[in-house]
């Protein structure tokens, strides 16, 4: 009963249909046109599933019908639609009012009547044309066309009327000719050669034989059918080339096999044509298989060519697709295959889009497949054709995994993983890979829980990215950890800087002590084992004694190998501290190495302060013994001074003063010894001691200070700024402690200026003094810049202090056996007569070794301040602290002044 009434309400809908379209034909067309022909063209297009391509928006389409009306002059009846489209809206029965009043905008007279059809044409219906003569027609119903058809589908109705390629008509072509093509062209999908037509290798062409005799327009035709079999023949050559190619890759294996997935479609209404041209009549019982829906039944039911080619559009244009897509990716492999072929996902049509979707998803599983193995595991999976963006140096060795073994490979990162987020997916397999290999951790799941082996995948790319954020962060914070707690980062780096950095005074103090009498030897006659006992010694008579074993063990002597001017056990003694893995990955050889060299320049700054201190002890110990005796020589009758030296076999002209001096009348003596200026006065003893010992003074600031602004303003500054960012709460990993400590160690080499000279002179193994031409010279400060300029002259200052250190051990030397020579004299003499300590003056040679170094400090302490001076932006503390009361910058501008005048006074002279 419940199908009686169905039938019987599609019936009464059928009918009402035709009523419908005949008064509307009547309407709007002459009596003259082909109505039973438009019943037929207009019920088929209103049973088909064909759609104009504009979007279904009912207020755009009620605006265009109001403006169209608007334009014609029809304000009224513009009025009027307006009115009648607002109790449209009120009628929700009516469902299709887009539809509705698409259709009446299209058959509006208003419309120009030169492109009426024009929506309808560009989906495939043809214009009907008038015809020349008015034949007689019998008017047809929709059911009654549909039953002449049986029921063919309207893309079957409307794509049998005319073939592609124009409105040219097609000349006759017999059945048999037509069967006989229709079966070589069933070969050419294949890309195998037919009877009739054949693969033309120097054209790249299909071609049909000359033997067969038809029109152009079938060969238009044939010509467009033979595409699709071109088309699978490039698809075909390149899947083949790419599984023979032993390096094409594992991304480009997967590509093709999703290819010949995609073709699996291809081949089957490749088979559902060639059953219908074999048998013809028998229609597949599986419907589904695509192309058997649009397969003729019944009577009408050959294969033509026009048939085959609406047919194979859809095939056709998949493969067309497909061939364009193959053309870019090829020789690409790995992630390049990949960022090549996304490029088409980004594309406005959703078929594309569609299809590219799905075999991106295949062919990136190897590279996601690495990827989870990656961060999962730690562990790079095999990659034999070199396709990950993350590669591995197999001969970097334990201590330096972290900052070589792993890279990028940027030309194999797919443009759909961004740059942060593949690094974080480098820190994360590293970072396990290092707790494993050099932590020496057991890998916990823990670690990587949020990562879901279904994130794997291009279509979950999303939350893929939220879970490697979140398992960066947890990976990090366990290797953090770990580090400081387990190994003692902290601990170790506090003693670098307690022992290589001399931050432990009485160490130094004790090391110091320690070192002096022995490392005043030749390089060559003390031994490495020596130097450890010496160093030993220091940390049993400090405080170090009490730190921890391992912290002592790690702490060991170096002996630099002698260059140049080191001759002495000062210039090769040398500590180290040795780390193992993984503080190895934060202190590597070359950080330890920038280590050494701070403590030798520390040590060298060290030990000229200690040199300036002995020598003023010695200077305090020689005032002691003559001062006395200067204060009894200003007192008495001053013709002592000018009196013979009393006969004596140790009397020499070294110790007294020349004959004429001696032979001088009272006055003139007296004139000149009142005066400040006299010969004699300045090459008394007391007048050279006070010279000594004021440029020892000057040294002594010099160095003093320069310590001070060494220790405190540059190391120790510096120092609690890394361990302020060090301590810092926060998500940090190892490779922002590394940045950390590589900026700390940086800051100080700027501000200390160590490398530049310092790794010159080592290279080139000479000292200042042992670069004899000075246009040399000139050239290497001028290459080294500001701070090398400044690290010479301060190298240089240290030269000297060694220069006034052996000056000053002569003079106490000469004076001490000059006193005892004297005292013996005495003891033996039966007369006393006056003190022969009064007449002991310097030899000529260590008064002048005395003038030339004082000179020398002046030059190189004047230059250094003017260059400092100049660059003050830079060096505006060590200025500070180098000439704090501004006697260096009153001097150069008194000199500068001085020179100007100086300068005037030749121009004016010229």
């Amino acid at each position: 009963y419940g199908e009686g009434m169905k039938g019987r309400e599609r019936e009464r809908t059928e009918d009402n249909e035709d009523r419908l379209l005949v008064r509307l034909l009547e309407k709007h067309l002459p009596i003259e046109r082909r109505k039973d022909e438009l019943l037929n063209y207009y019920g088929a297009l209103l049973r088909s599933r064909l759609a104009p391509a504009i979007s279904s928006d009912r207020h755009q389409i009620a605006d265009m019908i109001r403006k169209k009306l608007m334009a014609g002059g029809n304000s009224s009846v513009a009025l009027n639609f307006t009115e009648l489209n607002r109790k449209l809206l009120q009628r929700p029965v009516i469902t299709e009012q887009w539809s509705l009043l698409y259709l009446l905008y299209n058959l509006s007279p208003l419309t120009n009547p030169k492109s009426s059809f024009r929506c309808f044409s560009s989906l495939g219906l043809k214009k009907i044309e008038a015809p020349s003569s008015k034949p007689e027609l019998k008017v047809m119903t929709i059911r009654e066309v549909l039953s002449t058809k049986e029921k063919e589908t309207p893309f079957q109705l409307l794509n049998s009327q005319q073939p592609p390629g124009g409105s040219k008509p097609m000349s006759q072509i017999s059945v048999e000719v037509e069967e006989e093509i229709v079966r070589d062209i069933i070969f050419v999908f294949q890309g195998i050669d037919g009877k009739h037509i054949k693969f033309n290798a120097l054209l790249d062409t299909f071609a049909v034989s000359e033997q067969i005799k038809i029109g152009a327009g079938y060969h238009q035709l044939i010509k467009r059918l033979c595409e699709l079999g071109w088309l699978y023949r490039r698809l075909s050559s390149f899947i083949s080339t790419t599984l023979r190619t032993t390096s094409a890759g594992l991304v480009a294996q997967s590509f093709c096999s999703a290819l010949q997935d995609e073709l699996g479609d291809y081949y089957r209404t490749i088979a559902v044509l060639e059953a219908q041209v074999s048998f013809p009549g028998s229609r597949p019982s599986n419907s589904e298989d695509p192309g058997r829906a649009l397969l003729p039944t019944g009577k009408n039911n050959r294969v033509t060519l026009r048939r085959l080619y609406s047919w194979i559009q859809e095939p056709l244009q998949k493969l067309k697709m497909m061939t364009i897509i193959v053309d870019y990716v090829q020789g690409h492999k790995g992630g390049a295959l990949l960022s090549a072929f996304e490029k088409h996902f980004q594309h406005g049509d959703p078929l594309q889009r569609s299809f590219v979707l799905n075999i991106l998803n295949k062919i990136s599983k190897p590279i996601f497949q690495m990827i989870e193995t990656w961060t999962m595991e730690g562990r790079l999976s095999e990659d034999p054709f070199s396709e990950f963006f993350i590669v591995s140096n197999p001969k970097v060795a334990e201590n330096r995994l972290w900052q070589d073994k792993y890279f990028f490979n940027e030309k194999m990162l797919p443009s759909f993983i961004d740059t942060s987020l593949a690094l974080q997916i480098l820190l994360i397999g590293k970072t396990i890979n290092f707790l494993q290999t050099c932590c020496h951790q057991a890998y916990s799941t823990a670690w990587t829980s949020c990562l879901k082996p279904d994130y794997f995948t291009y279509s979950n790319l999303t939350h893929l990215r939220v879970a490697i954020k979140e398992a960066s962060a947890t990976v990090n914070r366990v290797l953090i950890g770990t580090l400081f707690t387990e190994f003692d980062l902290k601990k170790h780096l506090q003693s670098i800087r307690n022992y290589l950095l001399m931050g432990q005074g009485d160490f130094i103090q004790s090391l110091m002590r320690a070192l002096g009498p022995e490392m005043s030897k030749h390089w060559r006659g003390i031994s490495k084992s020596t130097q450890v006992d010496l160093l030993e010694s220091a940390i049993r008579n400090s405080n170090a004694q009490w730190d921890q074993p391992d912290v002592l063990n790690r702490l060991d002597v170096s002996m630099m190998p002698a260059t140049g001017k080191r001759q002495s056990g000062w210039d090769t003694f040398s500590l180290t501290y040795s780390v193992s893995v993984p503080l190895a990955s934060i202190l590597p050889v070359e950080v330890m190495n920038k280590y050494q060299k701070i403590f030798n320049f520390l040590l060298k700054l060290k030990r000229v302060e200690v040199i300036l201190t002995d020598s003023w002890r010695k200077c305090m110990a020689i005032f002691h013994l003559f001062g006395h005796r200067h204060r009894q020589l200003r007192s008495n009758n001053q013709s002592i001074i000018h009196s013979k030296p009393t006969s004596s076999k140790h009397s020499t002209s070294m110790y007294t003063p020349s004959s004429s001096s001696s032979s001088s009348s009272p006055s003139s003596s007296s004139t000149s010894t009142s005066s400040s200026s006299s010969p004699l006065v300045e090459m008394s003893l007391p007048h050279q001691l006070q010279k000594f010992h004021l440029l020892s003074h000057e040294l002594f600031h010099f160095v003093s200070n320069f310590h001070h602004h060494v220790m405190n303003e540059i190391i120790s500054c510096s120092w609690k700024e890394f361990m302020s960012h060090l301590d810092q709460d926060g998500d940090r990993d190892l490779d922002q402690i590394i940045r950390l400590h590589h900026t700390f160690l940086e800051k100080v080499n700027e501000k200390l200026v160590l490398w530049p000279l310092s790794d010159e002179m080592e290279r080139e193994g000479k000292s200042s003094e042992e670069k004899a031409d000075k246009d040399e010279e000139q050239r290497n400060l001028e290459k080294s810049g500001v701070s090398g300029q400044i690290m010479w002259q301060i190298h240089q200052i240290f030269d000297l202090i060694v220069k006034v250190m052996n000056i000053g051990d002569e003079i106490y030397f000469f004076l001490m056996e000059s006193k005892n020579r004297s005292a013996l004299d005495r003891s033996n003499s039966i007369i006393r007569s006056a003190p022969e300590d009064l007449n002991i003056i310097l030899p000529n040679n260590q008064i002048q070794q005395i003038s030339m170094v004082t000179s020398e400090y002046r030059s190189i302490s004047l230059h250094l301040m003017s260059v400092l001076t100049t660059n003050q932006q830079n060096y505006s503390n060590m200025t500070l602290r180098l000439d704090f009361n501004e006697f260096f910058q009153n001097w150069l501008s008194k000199t500068s002044a001085q020179q100007q005048q100086a300068n005037q006074s030749i121009n004016q002279s010229t």
